[in-house]
């Protein structure tokens, strides 16, 4: 878990790459699936020209220096 007192710098806000909401609700957060989970999300990023772009950015970045990626997630119980 993440210290919380340490604030994130965001040098750049992605949201336009972001996992599309039907994909999330589908993973849950749930470990088992991980791996179809990344199949899928990849073949979403392939099929948009403007997201894919996003992501080789992101791996054009990764070669020069550090880059880290942040996610939320909310798990409730009712």
């Amino acid at each position: 878990m993440p210290d919380r007192q340490q604030e994130a710098v965001i040098g750049e806000w992605m949201k336009e790459i972001a996992p599309s909401p039907e994909l999330r609700q589908w993973f849950g957060h749930i470990q088992e699936p991980f791996g179809e989970f990344s199949d899928r999300y990849i073949g979403e990023l392939e099929e948009e020209p403007e997201r894919e772009r996003l992501a080789a950015k992101i791996n054009e970045q990764a070669l020069e220096q550090q880059v880290k990626l942040e996610y939320a997630a909310c798990y409730r119980t009712i």
